[in-house]
């Protein structure tokens, strides 16, 4: 399945469920918390290119900038093949970043040998016997070890820093739910272990190499559970309800503040 292909297929993604934190209005308008600016995810898709091997299609801009005639028809000639345009500094930054995750000895070692973008569709039934239809696609299944792997382009691979936006951006609920799926779509008797491998979008390109912890998976895998059960019942009742509905909710004082505050 191309990645066009996946993305139209119906399935739930863990995309959408996402934004179940938000509320469920967000995830009925396909709100997603992790938006990228737009030169952001082609260095991430040039990223993958040159790591994982997907397809992509892609070139080194020949101008400085696109204010002549020639350079706006250039360009708007590669946008219409489906040709992403680099500026050379912008291959100057992937190629630091590739180079630092080839020169990692686990990250190396990881990305040796194995399959990328492998995609999964299963089923899922709720505790009520609701159903729907689920999807993932994994970066990255090496060859040997029990483990999927997901590259994560960041600017802060430190524990505390790629810790921090575990959290923020619920990496650990995409890969709680990318590992169900893959254990129930191949009967494994246990669930494989997940490693993220992080480079840093600035020099140095540090590298670090990070596993999921089993209580950081379980967590995982109690937000998209609430996330998915939330989505069969808003799907069943046909409502899709913002942040408090009808009610009028208290606002309290967030504890910073009120650690500030001296209260």
């Amino acid at each position: 399945m191309t990645e066009a292909q996946y993305r139209a297929h119906p399935a739930i993604n863990i995309s959408a469920l996402k934004a179940f934190r938000r509320s469920p209005l967000h995830a009925k308008h396909g709100f997603e918390e992790e938006h990228d600016a737009s030169a952001a995810m082609k260095i991430g898709s040039l990223l993958d290119h040159r790591i994982l091997g997907t397809e992509y299609l892609w070139t080194t801009s020949p101008y400085d900038d696109f204010r002549s005639k020639e350079a706006k028809a250039w360009r708007d000639d590669q946008d219409h093949r489906g040709v992403t345009v680099f500026k050379q500094d912008e291959i100057e930054q992937v190629d630091g970043m590739v180079a630092a995750v080839r020169a990692h000895p686990v990250a190396a070692r990881l990305f040796s040998k194995g399959s990328a973008q492998r995609t999964l569709i299963a089923s899922y039934e709720s505790p009520g016997g609701k159903t729907c239809d689920r999807k993932c696609m994994v970066d990255w299944v090496p060859e040997t070890g029990n483990v999927l792997v997901d590259l994560k382009k960041t600017r802060n691979a430190s524990p505390f820093g790629f810790g921090r936006q575990i959290m923020d951006l619920s990496y650990h609920a995409q890969a709680a739910y990318y590992l169900d799926i893959w254990k129930q779509t191949f009967l494994e008797a246990q669930s494989r272990g997940w490693i993220w491998v992080c480079v840093e979008d600035v020099k140095p390109y540090a590298v670090a190499v990070y596993t999921a912890s089993p209580e950081m998976l379980d967590h995982g895998d109690k937000l998209w559970r609430s996330w998915i059960n939330q989505w069969l019942e808003c799907c069943d009742m046909d409502s899709w309800p913002g942040y408090n509905g009808d009610d009028i909710t208290e606002i309290k004082l967030p504890s910073w503040a009120a650690k500030e505050a001296g209260l």
